[in-house]
């Protein structure tokens, strides 16, 4: 398997079944082509499903853009201001690309007229 790719819930679930049914760890990663390290993880923590990877936190929050869709859409001045004033007006500590990309996820592209 290449690395970085998720082994199936099916394949982690055979190795534990065929551990609870006595199959020693050598047949088990010979017939499942399964690393001897990965497979005695599995087994030792029961674990059958992903873990969780927590991943860096996004710099602006689903209450955030809210917040920003709210501002930008209230009257026409503030869809004319700059992206550096949107920045300073509602508080965020963010970069101006970020900002652009969340005006985009937004479907709020920025156009001074």
């Amino acid at each position: 398997m290449k690395p970085g790719t998720e082994w199936t819930p099916g394949t982690r679930g055979k190795v534990i079944g065929m551990r609870l049914a006595g199959a020693k760890i050598s047949t088990i990663i010979t017939r499942l082509n399964v690393p001897r390290t990965t497979a005695q993880d599995w087994i030792k923590n029961d674990r059958t499903h992903v873990k969780k990877r927590s991943g860096r936190p996004k710099a602006l929050s689903e209450r955030d853009l809210k917040k920003l869709k709210r501002y930008i859409k209230s009257n026409r001045e503030t869809r004319r201001l700059s992206i550096q004033q949107i920045i300073t007006d509602m508080g965020f500590d963010v970069s101006e690309p970020t900002l652009i990309k969340a005006l985009a996820e937004l479907n709020l592209f920025h156009c001074i007229a």
